[in-house]
Formats: C-alpha cells, sequence, structure tokens
C-alpha cells in the first residue's frame, strides 16, 4: 500500500535538496511549539477533561450536563489523551504530536502540489508552517486531520484504486468525525462516481455502515451524535485578515487565487476532464474546490475544524495568486523579474505571519497561567470535588472539578442577557472573575454582588488587568422553596414560567424572598415594573409591597424572545404586621403609567386579571399545644381537628370559649367557614358561631399541612337558657353553597349531618 501511496504523491524523484527541504517543514512546527510552551487553547481542556474522567473511571459523559463541553471530535484524541494522562505528563506529549501534524500537512501538501505547480507547492507548504494557526492548534488532532483530509482528496483526485481512497476515508473518519468531514466524503464520492473512478458499492456500504458506527458510539458515549451550530462561525473565515492591519495584504493574492483557482476554469471549460498534457490546469481547481467546500462546510456548521481548514484553504488560493502573478510577469518577457517579484511578496506574506505569531507570543498568557495555577491549588484545599466551577475550561481540568467554562466577558448587553440566562438556572459554587473592564461591568451588573461574595483575590505585580477573584456562593432564601412551574401570559411581551418564594411562615419583621421565571415573547423596548404585595386576607389591607424595575440585571430592550430571566425580588417585612395569613400577588405595569395594569392570563383563561395570586404567606398565632385534649376526626380527608379545649360547666348568659386545634392533611381545596352548634335534647339548636377560622385572619386556603392551628371562638349562651346537658357540634361548609365537608371521626364512624359531636355541655343554674 505505501508503494501505491509514493506513486500517488510523487517521491521517486526527489533530490537531496528537496528531502532537506522537506526535514525543514517537519522541524519548523517542531521548534515553534518548543519556544512557544504548554500554553495551549482553553478548548483544549475540553478533550483532557473527557480523558481525565475516563482515566479515573467517571465515563465519557460524567458531568457532561454541568459542564457543557463538546465531545472530542477523534477517537484517536481520546486514546492518546488517556494515555498521555495515565503517564502524568500530557502537555509534552500531546504537543509533539500535534505540532508534527502541521510538519506532516505541509510535506503531503508539497509533494501532491509539485508535480502540478512547484511555485505554488512551495509558497503553500511554507505557508502553513509558519502560519500562526500552527500554535493555536497545539494539543489538538486538527493538523493530522487537515493532513489526512489533504491526502484523501488527492487520492480521490488521482488513484484509480477505490481500496485505498476508501482506507485513507477510513482514516479520516477515525481521526476527525464531524458533518464537515462527512460532507467532504460524500462529495467526493459522488464525483469519483461521477468519473467512473474505481470505487465499489461494497466500499461504500463498508463506509456507510462506519459511520452508522461513529454515530452510535458517539450517541451512547456522549448522548449526541454531533454537536451542530449553524452559522456560528462565519467570521472565522475572516480570521487571517484580523490579527492585524498588514494581514489585509494577503486579500489581494487570494481574490487572484480564488478567480484564477477556482472561477475560470469552470467558467471556461463546461468539465473538467481529465488531460494528460493540461495536468495542472485539471487538478488545481479541484483542489481549490474540494478545500473551499470543505471550509464554508466546517464553518457553517461550527466545526471545530473550521479555522484550520478555511486557513489552510486561503492560503493554498494565496498561493496560487503569486503563482499568476509570477506567471503574468513572466509572459511579460521578464522572467528573472518575476521569479524575485514573487518571492519579495511571498516573503512580505511570510514576515506579516511571523509579526502575527510574535504578537501572539507576547500575548501568551503566562500569568494569568501562573494565577489560575495558585486558584487550583486554592479550590483543591478549600472546595468540595462536587463543587462546580464557571472559569476557564484549564481552572476546571486542572482543579477536576465540574465546571461550566467562562465565556470571555464582554460590556454588550446582549451578551450579558444570554449569561443571565445561562447561569440562572444552573448557579455554580464558585465563580472566577478578573480585573479588567469586561469582567468590572458584569460585577457591576448587580447579578453577581446579588448572589456571590468574594473569598479571596490573586493578583500579579507584572499584569494587574489580569488578577483574578474567587467568587463563592452566597446561599440564601431565594434558594429555598419548592419551584412551581405555571403558564401566564404576562400583557403581550412575556410569560412567567415558574416562581418560588420562601419562607411561607414569617414572624413579624422577616422578610420573603422572592424569584420570578420570567421568559420574553417578544421584543421588549424598554423595562417595566413588577409589584409584589402581601395582602391580609381579613380585611384585604396591604401590609407590605416592592416596586421592582425589571429586568434588573440588563436594559430591557435587550432582552430577546424566547430568554428566560430570574429576576430576585426582596419583600421586607415590618414587624408591626398582624399574625394571620396574606395572600402574596403580583401585577405588572409601566413605570409612567401607576394605574394602568398589565392584563394578565392564566392557563390559556381569557378572561383577564389584573394581578395574580402566588400563594400564601402565613405569621402564624401562638399555639399552646398542652391544653389540647385529643379528637383525631377528619373532616373531607382535608382537616384533621387534633384536639379541643373547652370548659364543659356554664351557666346561663356565659361566653364559652372553645379551643379548636386543626391540622391541614393537605392544602385545603378551598377557604372554608367553621360552624360551631350548641343543641338541646331534642336537637334544636340553642347557640351557634359562624366564621373563619381564627376570626378570619387565617383561612383554611392558606393552611398548610404540619403546623396545628389553635383557633378559639367564643360561643355566647343566651341568658334564659335552661339547665341541663347540651350537645357541642362543630364542621365545615362553603360560604358560597352551604355544602358541608364530611366527617369521619377517630374510629371511623361517620356522621351523615357533617357534623362533628364534640362533647357535652353541662350548663348549671
Amino acid at each position: 500500500m505505501f508503494h501505491k501511496l509514493q506513486a500517488r504523491i510523487h517521491t521517486k524523484d526527489m533530490s537531496p535538496r528537496q528531502y532537506i527541504f522537506l526535514l525543514f517543514l517537519l522541524l519548523v512546527p517542531v521548534l515553534a511549539a518548543l519556544a512557544w510552551g504548554p500554553y495551549f487553547d482553553d478548548s483544549v481542556y475540553s478533550s483532557l477533561r473527557y480523558a481525565q474522567n475516563l482515566v479515573f473511571g467517571r465515563g465519557l459523559s460524567h458531568d457532561a450536563g454541568i459542564i457543557g463541553l463538546d465531545p472530542p471530535q477523534s477517537a484517536i484524541t481520546i486514546g492518546l489523551l488517556t494515555l498521555s494522562t495515565l503517564l502524568g505528563s500530557p502537555s509534552q506529549l500531546i504537543l509533539s504530536l500535534s505540532v508534527l501534524g502541521w510538519g506532516v500537512a505541509a510535506i503531503i501538501i508539497y509533494l501532491t502540489l509539485r508535480p502540478l505547480n512547484s511555485t505554488v507547492a512551495a509558497l503553500t507548504a511554507i505557508l502553513i508552517v509558519f502560519s500562526p494557526m500552527v500554535t493555536r492548534t497545539l494539543a489538538s488532532p486538527v493538523s493530522w486531520a487537515v493532513a489526512i483530509g489533504w491526502l484523501v482528496i488527492t487520492l480521490s483526485i488521482r488513484s484509480q484504486n477505490g481500496r485505498l481512497v476508501l482506507g485513507l476515508m477510513l482514516l479520516l473518519l477515525i481521526f476527525w468525525f464531524d458533518l464537515s468531514v462527512l460532507a467532504l466524503l460524500t462529495l467526493l464520492l459522488f464525483w469519483r462516481w461521477r468519473n467512473n473512478r474505481q470505487i465499489s458499492r461494497y466500499g461504500i456500504l463498508v463506509l456507510v455502515v462506519f459511520v452508522l458506527f461513529l454515530l452510535v458510539v458517539r450517541t451512547l458515549l456522549f448522548g449526541q451524535p454531533f454537536n451542530i451550530q449553524l452559522f456560528t462561525q462565519l467570521g472565522v473565515m475572516f480570521e487571517p485578515f484580523r490579527k492585524t492591519e498588514l494581514a489585509w495584504l494577503f486579500l489581494p493574492f487570494l481574490v487572484l487565487g480564488l478567480v484564477e483557482g477556482v472561477i475560470r476554469p469552470y467558467i471556461t471549460k463546461s468539465d473538467l476532464e481529465v488531460d494528460p498534457k493540461r495536468q495542472p490546469d485539471y487538478e488545481l481547481p479541484l483542489y481549490a474546490s474540494f478545500m473551499v467546500f470543505w471550509a464554508l462546510i466546517a464553518s457553517l456548521i461550527g466545526s471545530a475544524l473550521a479555522p484550520a481548514v478555511v486557513h489552510v484553504a486561503v492560503l493554498y488560493l494565496v498561493a496560487l495568486g503569486l503563482a499568476w502573478v509570477q506567471e503574468w510577469f513572466a509572459n511579460q518577457g521578464n522572467p528573472s523579474v518575476a521569479r524575485y517579484l514573487t518571492l519579495g511578496m511571498a516573503g512580505l506574506l511570510l514576515m506579516v505571519q511571523l509579526y502575527v505569531t510574535w504578537l501572539n507570543y507576547l500575548n501568551r498568557p503566562v500569568n494569568r497561567y501562573k494565577l489560575e495555577e495558585q486558584i487550583v491549588e486554592w479550590l483543591q484545599r478549600q472546595s468540595d470535588p462536587d463543587a462546580t466551577l464557571y472559569a476557564s475550561r484549564r481552572v476546571g481540568f486542572l482543579a477536576d472539578r465540574p465546571t461550566i467554562p467562562a465565556d470571555p466577558p464582554t460590556r454588550d448587553p446582549e451578551h450579558l442577557a444570554a449569561f443571565f440566562e445561562k447561569l440562572s438556572t444552573s448557579l455554580p459554587d464558585y465563580f472566577i472573575t478578573g480585573d479588567n473592564i469586561e469582567w468590572l461591568a458584569l460585577t457591576q451588573s448587580g447579578w453577581i454582588d446579588d448572589r456571590y461574595e468574594p473569598v479571596v483575590h490573586f493578583s500579579s505585580d507584572y499584569a494587574p488587568q489580569e488578577d483574578l477573584t474567587i467568587w463563592a456562593y452566597r446561599h440564601t432564601l431565594f434558594d429555598e422553596g419548592e419551584s412551581q412551574a405555571t403558564n401566564v401570559a404576562v400583557g403581550d411581551s412575556l410569560q412567567l414560567v415558574a416562581y418560588q418564594y420562601e419562607p411561607t411562615d414569617i414572624q413579624p419583621g422577616d422578610d420573603v424572598y422572592l424569584t420570578l421565571h420570567l421568559k420574553a415573547t417578544r421584543p421588549i423596548t424598554v423595562g417595566f415594573t413588577t409589584d409584589v404585595q402581601l395582602r391580609y386576607m381579613k380585611d384585604g389591607h396591604i401590609w407590605a409591597w416592592r416596586e421592582h424595575l425589571t429586568p434588573s440585571s440588563i436594559s430591557g430592550q435587550y432582552w430577546k424572545p424566547g430568554q428566560i430571566l430570574a429576576e430576585r425580588i426582596r419583600l421586607q417585612i415590618e414587624d408591626n404586621i398582624p399574625l394571620g395569613a396574606y395572600e402574596m400577588q403580583v401585577l405588572w405595569r409601566w413605570p409612567d403609567q401607576s394605574e394602568e395594569r398589565w392584563r394578565l392570563y392564566q392557563d390559556n383563561d381569557p378572561n383577564p386579571l389584573d394581578r395574580l395570586r402566588l400563594g400564601y404567606v402565613t405569621a402564624p398565632p401562638p399555639v399552646d399545644a398542652n391544653l389540647a385534649e385529643p379528637i383525631g376526626a377528619t373532616f373531607g380527608d382535608q382537616i384533621r381537628l387534633s384536639g379541643i379545649n373547652v370548659d364543659r360547666e356554664q351557666e346561663p348568659g356565659d361566653e364559652v370559649a372553645l379551643s379548636l386545634f386543626w391540622e391541614a392533611l393537605r392544602v385545603p381545596d378551598n377557604r372554608y367557614t367553621v360552624f360551631v352548634h350548641l343543641l338541646n335534647a331534642a336537637g334544636d339548636l340553642v347557640a351557634s358561631h359562624d366564621g373563619e377560622p381564627v376570626d378570619g385572619t387565617y383561612p383554611t386556603a392558606a393552611w398548610q399541612p404540619g403546623p396545628l392551628i389553635q383557633d378559639t371562638r367564643q360561643l355566647s349562651l343566651p341568658a334564659d337558657l335552661p339547665p341541663g346537658e347540651y350537645d357541642l357540634r362543630v364542621g365545615f361548609y362553603l360560604l358560597e353553597t352551604g355544602e358541608r365537608l364530611p366527617v369521619v371521626g377517630a374510629e371511623g364512624e361517620a356522621y351523615p349531618d357533617h357534623a362533628l359531636p364534640l362533647s357535652t355541655l353541662k350548663v348549671v343554674p
């Protein structure tokens, strides 16, 4: 197989000088990496984290839901990372293998292009090995994927051996498996079939089965077959020109290469048939076409390969443009001028690349890495192994903690809105921030300060702008309480999807902590006001309220449809409020129109509300359970009468003090009224008392399972009440209908009139 491959890439007629050139191409990336050091791109640590989980027996999908890392696209990556982690020195092994990939890629490109155009071959190879992309892709298999991808394109164009092409395609899928690679291989298979180049149906079937196998493996290991992010990396196509203004020197040659190497051949020839006499005119545009296609697809789907593939495609087109300039001047009768002019222009572009690489070298995060190592030491000493972090992937990997990758902060309000939405549902235990102006904008938004407190600061004498601070999550009552899902349309722009508050039982002076999860359903132009009220259930008086500007963390106009923001509202309670039950209500309005409230539609009910009742907050009256005589009767499977206290001997005209000790078995269905009846021996009613529990201050709708409620009532006896024994009965009924709750005694006995006999009162003269 090797000799067939050697024949396709033309290595038999190599001179010693050319072998030295190949060695030069291999050594340049290695030397650049050794000078660079182990300062990897942060995304590399996502793969390192997966290897770490595998080594420690946690599985490749361990804490992926928390970390939010993209799974490695390469099976080789998993194996090498696991091996390097076991050896305890991942940096050296991964570094060496990754940079060798760029040298191999340059050599393969040079050998495949040399028979077609030696100028294009040499220029492309040199520009690649001196590219800043070499250092950016340290510790990743990207360079090997590019090298094998170019080799697959070469053999697809030149080789008649379908098995050889199929073998290289399978190898590429092992090195990198994503939609961009599948799209490239699909195009190559179609092209070979169209041009009658040997690729058997059996071979295609093998490739399809292998792809399905990889899909199943990725789904089982990572829970997702692909990480598709359409149109998220189109900007990467222009990355070679963004590092410095001088990089725009590449643009004229890029345009020339695109026109002369891709566009014009397809315009002037109806079909690119194999022409042995004009092989360069046939193959050079094909390489450009396939690479441009691969670069476009990789950019559109957000592939991690996109920067490297785009970079190689751009440099190849630039080399085609330089070669066209040389040929044009040579055709003018000045071959020497053409050669030296081409060398000068290529040297200028090479200097631009070296300048960008030098700038990147100076900006290596040396000081930040040292500070991060101090942070890792602190986390390993002070934090729980399961504590979640919002930090760089490197910190999460070194500290071996589940990590939400920290995106570079910006002052863009839209970015802040996405940031708040991302973290509101999964608050990390520790938050690591910098001291630059972007982090300052984030910390001063109030979102972090409201939830976290700084615990330790790490500073650098050489780069104070890179100082780092660890914030620890500050546990408050906002974190308590059960989240209640709801479906309430708020005006025409919002939806209340959930809420929670705590505590439900308070004492005068305690505060209530409310969280509203609001989703924008339409663009919001400005902020608005959320009013929270605590309304006394006995008389409707509002004893506490809060006017909350919403959204509190960003400007309202940057709250995009679909984004959910968690609004925290602290309702301060005065210490003079009466005991009893309160309704917590919320309403929304524009800040400049205090009387005009937004209409609310709950659960698609067409009847609008002007305020929404979230639930109840109670300030329970004191209970003296020692006075209770056990009863144990149950009303409607909702309420238990645990005990009573009453003086059973009275005189006519007395006020009978009856204490009923209630306990909710579950939240009662309605606001029920309690009746107390006193009956004579004939069953006639001689005295009664009806009313809601605790003199109307503690309605049953506000009861929660568990605590006792002491409901003391005064039953007035008539002054002319004859002496004798009277039956005392109690029950519940619904005021609107008069329907009583059924009652079952402690022994399971039922009472047809739904009234529980409590005791016998003896009236003495």
